[in-house]
């Protein structure tokens, strides 16, 4: 969709008409969106586009699926895709088969912002696990609290920064658009 690592975020808007008129051209599909769980703002923009993509696409037969690659349980400890089942209704593991993990370890080997030797992408990548998969909520799911955006993954050198990037955010999710 031409939108670079880092800059989805931005261009929620974009994303969403992009994404309608894909989706639009389908008639049956299921649609993998990452959980919005303050970790990369790059899949916290995709998961509120798919969203607003969802609500103008509510007469198509698409199925609307959030997965984790990574997340704090309620202890705030870290875990691999973990999505809490408090907030992500009907959990169930996928890519549990080798040739699923070295497809995603494949997939994202191409986000350089995300790979450093320390960074959770790279451990991920050190020790690909399954990652956790639910029925996208009818209402915005958002993380409690904890954010990877410094924790984590130190975005704010790439003019990410966590207050930026979650009022933008706020803002368009479905019911919350500002005029």
């Amino acid at each position: 969709m031409g939108l670079r690592d880092l800059s989805v975020w931005r261009s929620v808007p974009d994303l969403t008409v992009a994404l309608c008129d894909f989706l639009g051209t389908i008639e049956s599909a299921t649609v993998h969106v990452p959980a919005y769980q303050r970790g990369h703002p790059d899949h916290d923009a995709a998961y509120v586009a798919a969203l607003r993509v969802r609500s103008e696409l509510s007469n198509r037969a698409l199925r609307w699926r959030v997965y984790s690659l990574y997340g704090y349980a309620p202890d705030e400890s870290l875990h691999f895709g973990h999505l809490d089942p408090r907030g992500f209704p009907d959990v169930e593991v996928l890519g549990e088969r080798p040739q699923e993990l070295d497809r995603k370890a494949a997939a994202l080997k191409c986000f350089v912002s995300q790979l450093r030797p320390d960074s959770i992408v790279q451990r991920w990548l050190n020790h690909p696990e399954p990652e956790s998969l639910a029925t996208m909520p009818a209402a915005a799911m958002v993380a409690p609290g904890v954010s990877f955006y410094e924790r984590e993954l130190d975005f704010i050198r790439h003019g990410a920064r966590v207050d930026e990037v979650d009022a933008i955010l706020e803002r368009l999710l479905p019911g919350r658009e500002s005029p």
